[in-house]
């Protein structure tokens, strides 16, 4: 019986810790899943580059956007990696497919 009192509130601790994890994890899947099925194209009106300094590990974390004119008229800001940026200049045209969680070029 005195096992059982002892184990319990750990039991509870680590049950509820299973469950933050999975309800995080679902969280993420989702974002995912959602991002991959949208589908836009538009016109690459401006391209940034933001720098923000963590002062914890001294390490510089860079941010890439692109700022697209959707077909629609509405403004949307993509964020990528570094590599895919470079394959962009303001004034081309793009688009993201569904499926796909990245845009790709469809011309200058």
């Amino acid at each position: 019986m005195e096992k059982i009192v002892i184990f319990i509130p750990i039991i509870l601790f680590f049950g509820l810790f299973l469950v933050l994890i999975l309800v995080f994890l679902g969280f993420v899947i989702r974002l995912i899943s959602r991002s991959k099925s949208e589908s836009w194209s538009g016109v690459i009106t401006d391209k940034q580059h933001t720098t923000s300094h963590n002062s914890d590990t001294d390490h510089l974390d860079h941010f890439y956007f692109l700022v697209v004119k959707q077909d629609g008229g509405r403004e949307r800001k993509v964020g990528l990696s570094s590599q895919i940026w470079d394959q962009f200049s303001v004034g081309d045209k793009i688009t993201k497919p569904s499926g796909q969680l990245f845009p790709h070029k469809v011309s200058s």
